[in-house]
């Protein structure tokens, strides 16, 4: 049997999650009775029981997963490695904390099916703004100019395999920590690829640990791949213009400054330094540093309230700081969030109102809410985001009897133009389709 897709997970240290991902990929009913998918998965000397974790899932399908671990920690050469691995038409990149949708493997098949002339497609998951569903580019300058910073998620990458195979010093920029943006726009060079940009997959909330400077990775580094693949001429020199410069720098901006964390210390350094040499002439450069650094003065008090030094004020401190930023965020609806401390957990789209009242159980969710285009929620909606087996929600669910989804421990996706009436509750798993008015009776 031909095998189609390769799901190539690089991994490091992620046991917990990596087995939330694999067991909800291995449970799609895509994966099950297909015999044309396979998942490889390459270890980078886990030291926790990684190893453990993934060798009971090659015993439940010997036929369809395989293993790999390296003797050290081999960084991001771990990449280009498990794709290597591939023995399907198509090699997918996959992060260890990413599962699919339900019935999004499936239709991510279906794009590598129709497609299978190119040479790499980009699953970019809804990430890029302002674009078609499905974009057609005809070289690597209109892949570039189109997805610009978006292309360097690993959990995107999806190349033809013998042509990855073929392709020279697959690790030349693992250093610089986005080979797989040089082994992207390499594979595209002269050739039709595709842009797929539908929610296909579902990320794990994973606690930031940045041990690097985002100025030096998507400043210093992403600038000189580009730089190096124009002098290549695998992208033209008019694609490095003031639009990218800018773009970048209001990427790059945000997190630098890290306003309501200024203990990161390792992302938040170098900003002149990697930036300074693209940047020096350009004026917008020093005012977005000045209009920042101004931000960060007025987070002062709320990195206070953070360690407590406002005593018992210290949560109203932080609750009215998370409002306002809620608020800045969501201009274009009328959502208030009962809990401003979860607006990491919640999406919302454009002329939806109403209060989202999210109920979960430990430190924080486990899974984020989307809510879509002009949703109404009435008075009393609890949305249920933890998991199912905790102490928490059985006491919840045994007292309320209005429960939309029973299912797995998952997102919730609420559609458009959707009513939600008043004491519902929805439980993690609940796919609202557009147009439904949901009754709790």
């Amino acid at each position: 049997m031909t095998i189609l897709l390769s799901i190539c997970i690089p991994t490091y240290n992620r046991a917990d999650f990596l087995d939330i991902s694999l067991k909800h990929i291995t449970e799609d009913d895509e994966f099950i009775k297909r015999d044309d998918i396979e998942i490889i998965i390459s270890d980078n000397a886990s030291p926790d029981n990684t190893e453990e974790v993934c060798k009971y899932y090659v015993r439940k399908f010997p036929n369809k997963i395989r293993y790999h671990r390296n003797d050290t920690n081999i960084g991001n050469s771990n990449f280009p490695l498990v794709l290597s691995m591939a023995r399907g038409k198509f090699a997918k990149l996959h992060n260890d904390t990413v599962y699919f949708r339900k019935g999004r493997l499936k239709e991510m098949l279906r794009i590598i099916e129709e497609n299978q002339d190119v040479n790499a497609i980009y699953f970019s998951n809804g990430d890029i703004s302002n674009i078609e569903d499905y974009v057609i580019c005809k070289n690597a300058d209109e892949l570039f100019s189109t997805g610009t910073h978006w292309l360097t998620w690993i959990g995107s990458f999806c190349c033809k395999t013998e042509k990855f195979k073929k392709l020279d010093e697959p690790m030349r920029f693992a250093e610089r920590k986005l080979a797989q943006l040089d082994m992207l726009l390499r594979l595209v060079e002269n050739t039709k690829c595709i842009i797929y940009n539908k929610p296909l997959m579902h990320i794990q909330s994973v606690p930031s640990k940045a041990k690097y400077s985002c100025a030096e990775i998507f400043g210093e580094n992403y600038f000189y791949i580009i730089k190096m693949l124009i002098k290549e001429r695998v992208l033209s020199e008019e694609i490095f213009n003031d639009s990218i410069l800018k773009e970048e720098l209001n990427y790059i901006t945000p997190m630098y400054f890290n306003f309501r964390n200024l203990h990161t210390k390792e992302f938040s350094t170098g900003y002149f330094k990697y930036l300074y040499k693209y940047y020096w002439n350009k004026p917008y450069f020093y005012f977005t540093y000045i209009k920042n650094l101004l931000l960060k003065i007025c987070y002062i008090p709320y990195c206070f309230a953070q360690n407590g030094y406002f005593g018992k004020k210290s949560k109203q401190i932080l609750d009215f700081y998370l409002s306002i930023i809620w608020k800045l965020n969501n201009k274009h609806n009328e959502v208030v969030l009962k809990n401003p401390k979860l607006k990491d957990f919640v999406k919302v789209g454009q002329n939806s109102k109403g209060l989202i009242d999210i109920q979960y159980s430990g430190e924080r969710p486990t899974e984020i809410l989307h809510i879509g285009n002009n949703v109404i929620i009435e008075d009393g909606v609890k949305f249920i985001l933890q998991k199912e087996d905790s102490e928490y929600t059985k006491q919840i669910f045994a007292k309320d009897k209005y429960i939309l989804n029973n299912d797995k421990n998952e997102e919730i996706i609420i559609g458009d133009n959707v009513k939600i009436c008043a004491k519902s509750i929805i439980k993690a798993g609940s796919i609202i389709k557009e147009g439904s008015i949901v009754s709790n009776n």
